[in-house]
């Protein structure tokens, strides 16, 4: 049961959400006219708006089945679809398409990032890499690990007096 109530909302939110966004596209076509979460809460408004008409029309026809809710959706997103075109609308499409694939290559990279530092294999007989590198000298009496070291002129030569 609860796969089909998620199954549900979200063809309803499509069912609103879809010509809500195109109209809001036929209405206001420049991306600047508003940020993505501005147009997402007018589409899905305009688009209540819309199946409220489509409702009472249907209605009015005695023609208020699930079919008939569906085929008027379907054309009434065929008649904005041109306006969105002509209007200019297309490139707010296609910008928000551009962040959505942006969005699923940032989780991909960040996905497989993090999986490769997960099943990285540690010789546990060889020493990492950054270990090998920079081979600090064992410790002995003259030298203490541990000493602060205070920095002299000659660590900074481009502070040294000129004499």
């Amino acid at each position: 049961m609860g796969i089909e109530v998620i199954g549900l909302v979200i063809a309803g939110l499509v069912a609103i959400g879809v010509p809500g966004f195109l109209f809001s596209l036929v209405l206001y076509p420049k991306l600047e006219s508003f940020d993505f979460l501005t147009r997402a809460g007018m589409s899905l408004g305009l688009g209540a708006l819309l199946v409220l008409i489509e409702g009472y029309a249907l209605a009015r026809m005695q023609a208020l089945v699930l079919g008939g809710f569906v085929v008027s959706t379907a054309v009434l997103c065929g008649i904005f679809l041109p306006g969105v075109y002509f209007f200019g609308g297309s490139k707010v499409v296609s910008a928000y398409w551009r962040g959505f694939v942006r969005g699923l290559h940032w989780i991909k990279n960040t996905k497989l990032s993090t999986l490769r530092r997960l099943t990285k294999k540690v010789r546990p007989h060889a020493k990492p890499q950054h270990e090998a590198a920079h081979h600090h000298p064992p410790a002995t009496e003259h030298h203490n690990e541990t000493a602060h070291h205070t920095p002299t002129a000659e660590h900074f030569p481009e502070h040294k007096e000129k004499t």
